[in-house]
Parts: C-alpha cells; sequence; structure tokens
C-alpha cells in the first residue's frame, strides 16, 4: 500500500507541472494593432486550475494516510524530506502557479515555471528515494519468505531444491531492477502458487516503472514543446515581458519597431502600452 500511495502521489505530482506548462502555452492575442497583448486561454487555465488543485487535495490525503502508518527511523527521516520538498514545491510552484492562471497573468506563470526547476527537481529526488526505500523493503521482505521457504522446502523434502533456486534467481533479478526475467508458473502445488504470486508482483512492478518512465518523457516532450511555441512567438509577433510590478523589462524588436522607441526607452517602464508611450 505504501509503495502504491507514493506513486500515485508522485504521478499527480507531475500531472501538476503538465497541466500547468500547457496553460501557460495556451496563448493567444487579445485586442488588436499596438494595443494586442499576449494573453493565455480561458478555458483552459480555467480547467487546469481546477484539475491542479483538486490533485493536490489528493496528495495531501494520501500523504496523511502514508504518515499515519508505522515507519523505520529511516524511512521517517526520507518522509521528513519529502514533506519539506513538497511544502516548498506547493508554496513556490503550485499555489502561485495558481493564483497566476486564475488571474491570467502570464508572464508570472511563465517566471514561476522557469524559475522551479531546482524545486521540482529536489521533490523528485525526495520522491524517488522514499519508493525506493519502500521498494527494497518490499522486496527484502519477499527475499525473506522465500528463505524461509527454502529451509521449509529442505527439511520436507529435497526433491524441490531446484525449483526453489529458480525463485531465489528471479527475486535476485527482481532485486537488481531486471523486470524482464520470464517466470514460468505451471503446475497445481505450492510452488506454482508462489510462482505466479511473484509473476503477479513482477507485472505489477513492471507497469508503475513503464508509467513512470512515460510520464517523464511526457514532461520532457511537453517541455520541449512549450518552449518551441514560445520562440515561434517571439519571432512572428511583438513581445514585451513585465516584472511583477508591472514595469518593462524585456522586448523583442517586433515590439519596439512597432512602438517605434529602443529598448533603453521602454525599460522601466509601466506596463500599458500607452503609458510607455507618453512617458518616451
Amino acid at each position: 500500500v505504501p509503495v502504491r500511495d507514493l506513486s500515485a502521489i508522485e504521478s499527480l505530482r507531475k500531472d501538476n507541472v503538465i497541466l500547468l506548462t500547457n496553460a501557460v502555452a495556451s496563448l493567444r492575442l487579445n485586442g488588436t494593432g499596438k494595443e494586442a497583448t499576449l494573453m493565455m486561454d480561458t478555458n483552459t487555465i480555467n480547467e487546469a486550475a481546477d484539475i491542479i488543485e483538486g490533485n493536490a487535495e489528493t496528495i495531501t490525503a494520501l500523504w496523511k494516510g502514508y504518515m499515519a502508518t508505522e515507519m523505520t527511523s529511516d524511512e521517517k527521516i526520507l518522509a521528513d524530506k519529502f514533506a519539506e520538498a513538497r511544502s516548498r514545491f506547493l508554496s513556490e510552484v503550485i499555489k502561485p502557479g495558481v493564483l497566476a492562471l486564475r488571474t491570467n497573468n502570464y508572464a508570472e506563470a511563465k517566471k514561476i515555471l522557469e524559475q522551479s526547476t531546482e524545486v521540482r527537481r529536489t521533490c523528485i529526488e525526495a520522491g524517488n528515494a522514499l519508493i525506493k526505500l519502500q521498494f527494497d523493503g518490499v522486496v527484502g521482505c519477499m527475499l525473506l519468505a522465500v528463505m524461509l521457504l527454502i529451509w521449509i522446502g529442505m527439511t520436507i523434502t529435497r526433491s524441490i531444491t531446484q525449483p526453489l533456486k529458480k525463485v531465489i534467481d528471479i527475486f535476485g533479478e527482481i532485486a537488481s531492477n531486471n523486470l524482464s526475467t520470464r517466470i514460468d508458473a505451471e503446475g497445481d502445488n505450492e510452488l506454482s502458487d508462489v510462482l505466479r504470486a511473484l509473476k503477479c508482483t513482477q507485472t505489477m512492478l513492471n507497469v508503475n516503472l513503464n508509467k513512470q518512465n512515460d510520464l517523464s518523457s511526457k514532461i520532457e516532450v511537453e517541455s520541449i514543446k512549450y518552449e518551441s511555441q514560445l520562440a515561434a512567438i517571439a519571432k512572428s509577433f511583438g513581445v514585451m515581458e513585465f516584472d511583477m510590478h508591472g514595469k518593462v523589462i524585456a522586448s523583442n524588436d517586433i515590439m519596439l519597431n512597432t512602438m517605434g522607441h529602443s529598448l533603453n526607452e521602454v525599460l522601466g517602464q509601466e506596463r500599458r502600452l500607452q503609458t510607455v508611450l507618453e512617458k518616451t
């Protein structure tokens, strides 16, 4: 159960990053001519904000359930590190990110994503360390159970020594993260039942691993897509960036040529374009 809950938490956390990235990339022009500005699609960002908040609540519930279980000292240390990393992730990425979406603040949402790399990496590393500890614990318990079966088998009869060696080898492969070992579980005896259960466990672990790899690939593809969209927009439209106080911090040549001003003339000016024109 802890492994399942921790995997669900990590999956939902990755979903939130993807949702925030896609929302920031949903750009459209608001207005025409010199008054045109870039805005995120209202329907997309509101839907994304709702899902992100729902995922965050689900993660909180799963985490509370996990923290209520008994832990070893090593597990408690890793759990505290993940709790600290997740707290930073919530306060520095999720909450301000949702606020930026709710207020359609493209510049702030983009800034949050660009500056969240270290926070996201820390959260991923802490979560993976906790999952690995749980995984190792499950494998260790399974290995202990197999050793007990070996002792019982050798006491009752030596006829099952070779089949049990096969089970040990399979557990060794699983412990080494090799989940592709073929498991033949034919027959109606107790050993066959163990092999069938082991095969089921191997399949579940493989599915979870593939899901994590797919999510990682999906995030990488979406990030590349987002960067490409921003680059294409900058080449085709006038783009001006503002800081949190609404002052100009950057602009491309298309926007400067449209306004008829140089970069030095608009830097530090107020956000509204007509104000920039009046002051320059």
